[in-house]
């Protein structure tokens, strides 16, 4: 190897072939050009967001931020059913007075019965006889109302308590009545009534309070006997009520 060539390959490490002095260089080659075009790499700045997600695919959910409701902000969405009311409260209904006689404040009398279920039975009522009944004080031991064949019937779901006092002048008796029952007014009714002149009903009722009301001054069928009264009231559609009242002993 001659001086020049050694100096040479000091600088290009050239072999032993020879160098032409003044001969071009060749350039280095650059890499593929096309390698990795320019935009098309996903950079830092060009992240999925939530509207570049692909289709078919659910958006990212951004994560609870403490202190902040998960759903402020949001607009409410639409998905096209219906929106169902929340059940009305129960109907609680009215409470239904049982009302014999509309009186109030009649008389002073002390309730001493017990409270008592009223049935109903799908029959005619049976017939009054009248009959002899004693003075004193009586309390309402049955309550039945007779609604006719194919009518009601079983518990009514009244509930009440009544308390008779009978006490006669001749052949005339006075009747005070007081009825309680839960939810309505103390009803409470006077009237005075013949026992004589017929053999199932008294006769010459005399309302003294109240006065005026749909059954005053109407004959009242009864059934008397040594230890009960037996009172009937006509009530609508063709029923009858019918009260046991029952002699309190030494009354």
């Amino acid at each position: 190897m001659d001086a020049l060539c050694l100096a040479t390959a000091m600088i290009l490490g050239c072999t032993s072939s020879p160098v032409v002095v003044g001969a071009d260089v060749p350039a280095a080659v650059d890499g593929p050009v096309d390698a990795a075009p320019v935009g098309d790499a996903l950079g830092p700045t060009d992240a999925l967001g939530p509207t570049d997600a692909p289709a078919g695919f659910d958006a990212p959910v951004a994560p609870d931020v403490p202190g902040v409701p998960p759903d402020a902000g949001m607009v409410p969405h639409d998905n096209g059913s219906d929106v169902v009311d929340a059940p009305a409260p129960a109907d609680v209904g009215v409470v239904e007075c049982r009302v014999p006689i509309p009186g109030v404040g009649c008389n002073s009398l002390r309730q001493r019965a017990t409270t008592i279920e009223e049935m109903q039975v799908a029959e005619a009522p049976p017939v009054t006889t009248a009959g002899f009944y004693p003075a004193g004080t009586y309390t309402l031991t049955s309550s039945t109302v007779y609604t006719g064949p194919g009518g009601a019937s079983g518990p009514s779901g009244l509930r009440y308590a009544a308390t008779l006092d009978v006490h006669g002048m001749g052949s005339v008796d006075y009747f005070d009545v007081v009825q309680e029952q839960a939810g309505c007014p103390t009803n409470s009714y006077r009237f005075t009534g013949d026992t004589f002149g017929t053999s199932t009903k008294l006769v010459d009722v005399t309302w003294t309070c109240p006065t005026a009301c749909p059954n005053c001054g109407a004959p009242m069928p009864y059934t008397g006997t040594l230890t009960t009264f037996i009172v009937h009231f006509p009530l609508p559609g063709g029923r009858t009520l019918v009260h046991v009242y029952t002699l309190i002993p030494g009354s």
